[in-house]
């Protein structure tokens, strides 16, 4: 009696808040999400709860104490850089595009704009977010991000063109003094036999399946209808609403074969196996989950394994037909029925639009996945690089 609780352990601001109001604690002790945003008591006092950037869980930060004293946080880039604060004004006000509408993209957008510049957002698509909104399937940590991007985009004011694909006539159209390249990774079919067969999809082939730009010779008649479907109904554009539909009802075979057991491959496994289907995860390497930080991937390798997931590491497929995937671990050689393929590995770093800048002489620089794929963390720790200097 008369003895304060503190409750610890993953202390959302709004959970706290529900916990402390109901009466079960008097007080809530958190330390990643002040990693995340140190400003987060100041701002939920001031009843600025949609400005509080989100710890997403990541555990970069806990895994760094392994290597180093040195903090680290995936979506805190002035983490361990305080002396950079507050943001040095810009010396000239430029009108900045930015390409591409991902992590990358709106990190450079909403330090550009803080700094003085005037920024426009452009992106093909008809959504924010980027691979981002892909990952809240798998990830539903990431859509806190996403829309706390959201509202300080809508806070600061910037410009946003969706549908919108990047040319050099685009930009020049703008009257860009400069040009941010955030167009993310590209994700090719693999070069196993077999590999470009329609039952065989990537990263980007999805994408464009959930985002109904599909073709059917990219994902079959059958899917890439469907995908149009969602798309002019706008059901898929909230990622809380395909996670649960999909737990119902999920258009593809009973037998999947995952190839690449990295963060993407792991993740997705676990998510397909959890609406019922029966996954196969195939990895060249031994070691799954990289790059995700080492508590994460404990759990990503035990989640997945409890869902029914068939891990087999140290392969090397040997060819992909319309019903299976063959492949050999040592000596021995194996198949598993598919009835759809996903190659979750080969993700690249590339940046054709930059290069088409470059020839037409108008200043740019390259931020994100487009120059080095690092994910979310990579992709706004390279953005707060290049735009605190701008």
């Amino acid at each position: 009696m008369g003895i304060p609780v503190i409750a610890v352990g993953r202390m959302l601001p709004d959970i706290s808040e529900k916990a402390i109001a109901e009466g079960k604690i008097d007080f809530a002790a958190m330390g990643r999400q002040l990693l995340a945003d140190p400003e987060l008591p100041n701002k939920l006092r001031e009843g600025k709860s949609d400005q509080v950037r989100p710890c997403i869980n990541c555990y970069l930060c806990v895994a760094e104490n392994f290597f180093d004293d040195t903090p680290f946080c995936a979506v805190n880039p002035a983490l361990g850089n305080e002396a950079l604060l507050p943001l040095k004004p810009a010396s000239a006000s430029k009108h900045v595009v930015v390409v591409g509408a991902g992590p990358a993209g709106l990190e450079s957008a909403r330090v550009l704009t803080e700094r003085g510049h005037r920024v426009t957002v452009i992106d093909k698509s008809d959504r924010l977010g980027g691979t981002m909104w892909f990952s809240t399937m798998t990830t539903p940590d990431n859509e806190r991000l996403l829309r706390w991007f959201k509202a300080e985009i809508k806070r600061l004011r910037i410009a946003v063109k969706l549908n919108t694909p990047a040319t050099v006539e685009t930009i020049r159209a703008l009257n860009a003094d400069h040009v941010i390249v955030a167009t993310g990774a590209v994700r090719p079919k693999p070069d196993f036999p077999g590999g470009d067969l329609p039952n065989v999809q990537t990263g980007d082939t999805l994408r464009a399946m959930m985002l109904g730009t599909a073709t059917a010779q990219e994902a079959g008649f059958v899917l890439s209808n469907l995908g149009k479907v969602g798309r002019l109904s706008g059901l898929t554009k909230s990622p809380e609403f395909v996670r649960q539909f999909t737990k119902y009802w999920l258009p593809m075979g009973k037998d999947v074969v995952v190839i690449g057991g990295s963060l993407v491959g792991l993740e997705l496994s676990e998510f397909l196996a959890e609406r019922g289907r029966n996954v196969t995860l195939l990895h060249e390497k031994q070691q799954l989950g990289l790059p995700l930080a080492m508590p994460r991937r404990w759990t990503a390798v035990k989640d997945s394994l409890a869902h029914g997931v068939k891990i087999h590491r140290n392969v090397a497929i040997t060819r992909i037909t319309p019903k299976s995937v063959e492949w050999t671990q040592g000596e021995e050689s194996f198949s598993a029925p598919a009835a759809m393929v996903v190659y979750a590995d080969g993700t690249t770093a590339a940046a054709p639009l930059a290069d088409k800048l470059k020839e037409a002489g108008i200043s740019h620089d390259v931020v994100g996945d487009a120059g080095e794929v690092n994910y979310i963390h990579g992709a706004i720790h390279s953005s707060w690089d290049v735009v605190t200097k701008l």
